[in-house]
């Protein structure tokens, strides 16, 4: 943050955070956002972090700051939190968006609360640091409108004029159908994962 004074700490994700408990209150401190990977579920590397967590990780979770992440394709997390499928595997494969349910219930393990909590929590955390509740805004205005939110309309046109088909309805629909897949992936983590 020192060699970006003007960046404020909300806008500002620590990605993958592996420390300990002063590195951690350090960042609290700070109001940054912390991004927890599949470290957090590896038992015989992560005791310090999970200590750290236990501290602060609630705290963290109720102000929106804490997000999970893959950190692809590594820091896969201990088989008990992989999703079935995963788990049932002969060989440990490499870490993908589908273990961030895994993520999430190592956390959940870790803070004493609910899968659904930690889902909950950091899905909208991710929403306001990246801006997705208000896109779903932007794109369903635009939707009930008629036209393209500006962005894609911009987009739109520079792909007519190098030939390519214009769509104005089938990008803001490609968007919201993630958005809405990754809400119901929030909400439903923790069906199936027993």
């Amino acid at each position: 943050l020192g060699k970006h004074p003007g960046l404020p700490p909300s806008k500002v994700v620590v990605h993958c955070f592996t420390g300990c408990q002063r590195e951690l209150a350090a960042l609290v401190d700070g109001g940054v956002c912390v991004g927890l990977t599949g470290f957090v579920g590896i038992s015989k590397r992560a005791a310090a972090t999970s200590a750290a967590l236990e501290e602060v990780g609630t705290m963290l979770m109720a102000s929106r700051r804490l997000m999970i992440e893959t950190d692809a394709p590594f820091m896969l997390p201990d088989k008990r939190w992989l999703p079935r499928e995963m788990a049932q595997g002969k060989q440990r494969g490499r870490c993908e968006p589908l273990v961030t349910t895994g993520v999430c219930r190592a956390l959940a393990s870790i803070l004493q609360c609910s899968e659904h909590e930690v889902a909950t929590a950091t899905t909208q955390a991710a929403e306001a640091l990246f801006g997705f509740a208000s896109a779903d805004e932007r794109f369903a205005t635009a939707l009930s409108s008629g036209a393209p939110p500006a962005p894609y309309a911009a987009g739109m046109d520079a792909r007519a004029q190098e030939g390519a088909p214009a769509s104005a309805a089938a990008e803001p629909e490609a968007v919201g159908n993630a958005l809405q897949a990754m809400h119901l992936a929030s909400a439903d983590v923790d069906d199936g994962l027993d």
